[in-house]
């Protein structure tokens, strides 16, 4: 069963959240509105769209299993940023594109490590201003730690080491965050 909105059609597969309701596939939803409500399938459809456009309900896709997941446009935003950390990683470890290479580093440094901290510790802030400053400031709070760390060590305080490291600590928050997210809400998969 689809439900059609603005002719487009949203899968029966697509779970529903809804507080008095739980958690449904949009096809049980209808199932169970038509039961309790004593009404007709087309009556329930429409019902469950009134609900939908008024925002009383959230739609997500459900994963059947973490590769699925992947797939979903709630890990995409997960895999640009590994993206931009690797193309960070090249561009600021080659001397051409200076343009670029400050782009990607100011990325790369001051804003992507705080960021990917937030998203695997799931961290909910009320603003996108409230993120950004949080994220500079972890961001820096690392890099210093970072930075010490990388003193002492063999390599030394150089930039591919420095770069090497915060974008491995990126990738690494990531997929913390990746699967943070997947047990969240994966782990309530309807299939």
């Amino acid at each position: 069963m689809e439900v059609k909105r603005n002719n487009v059609y949203t899968s029966a597969e697509e779970s529903v959240s809804i507080k008095e309701y739980g958690r449904y596939r949009l096809k049980d939803l209808v199932r169970k509105l038509k039961n309790d409500l004593k009404i007709s399938e087309k009556e329930a459809i429409e019902k469950v769209y009134s609900m939908y456009t008024r925002s009383d309900i959230d739609t997500m896709p459900m994963a059947r299993d973490f590769v699925d997941y992947l797939r979903t446009s709630i890990a995409k935003k997960y895999m640009i940023i590994i993206t931009i950390s690797i193309i960070g990683l090249l561009f600021i470890n080659l001397n051409v594109f200076y343009v670029l290479r400050a782009m990607f580093g100011i990325l790369l440094l001051f804003y992507l490590p705080g960021y990917s901290l937030l998203e695997s510790l799931h961290i909910s802030v009320s603003s996108g201003l409230e993120k950004i400053i949080l994220s500079i400031s972890l961001s820096i709070t690392l890099l210093l730690f970072i930075g010490l760390l990388l003193n002492y060590s063999p390599w030394g305080l150089n930039i591919l080491p420095l770069t090497a490291t915060i974008t491995a600590i990126i990738i690494l928050l990531v997929i913390a965050a990746l699967f943070r997210n997947y047990k969240r809400l994966g782990s309530n998969s309807l299939y």
